[in-house]
């Protein structure tokens, strides 16, 4: 069953490779998704959104959704252990960028991404969900700099952004059900104490 999604996935990174790669989308694309080592983008974006207490909830959702979702694709890549394309087809794919983790599936830094701008979305008030938008596209970005690099399949993008998605609606969930109940609960002593 999953060997018709190994012979897509080959032959839409060989595509990319032979395709649609040139020196200015490199040099970009290898940077692009240097940022996401570690957590790189997800913390700059959450440290600048923590500085600000009208943002501060946005961020702390965000970390919400980072934590169920990296701990979910965390999970399913060391069960998974899918080596990387480069590794499975040696000297016809080549990456863009060095990686250590030996496994590729699935991509944590599309899961990542999309967990934490998942989170933000859901979190936005109707009528201001551009900035969740605009992390959307980053996270789309991101994703697509992995394949393009060389690094992933396309079917562990995505299963890293499904894993994403559905890790920042948990966590976005997570954080609002309990600042629900702590801001009843407070509601509830002061009244009491009255």
């Amino acid at each position: 069953m999953f060997e018709w999604i190994q012979i897509y996935d080959h032959a839409a990174l060989l595509w990319l490779q032979e395709h649609f790669r040139n020196a200015v989308l490199n040099t970009f694309m290898a940077f692009y998704t240097r940022l996401g080592n570690g957590g790189l983008l997800i913390f700059l974006a959450l440290a600048f959104l923590l500085v600000r207490k009208e943002t501060r909830r946005y961020a702390l959702i965000g970390l919400c959704g980072l934590a169920v979702g990296y701990g979910a694709i965390h999970l399913v890549k060391i069960t998974v252990t899918r080596p990387r394309p480069f590794v499975t087809y040696a000297g016809e794919l080549i990456p863009l960028a060095r990686i250590d983790d030996p496994n590729s599936f699935p991509s944590g830094h599309s899961g990542s991404c999309f967990a934490v701008s998942t989170a933000w979305t859901r979190a936005l008030p109707r009528g201001r969900k551009l900035p969740g938008i605009i992390a959307l596209c980053l996270a789309g970005l991101m994703a697509f700099s992995r394949l393009y690099v060389g690094v992933h399949y396309p079917s562990d993008v995505a299963a890293g952004i499904l894993i994403g998605v559905l890790g920042g609606l948990a966590g976005a969930w997570l954080y609002m059900r309990g600042e629900k109940y702590w801001l009843e609960k407070r509601r509830g002593r002061i009244s009491d104490d009255k």
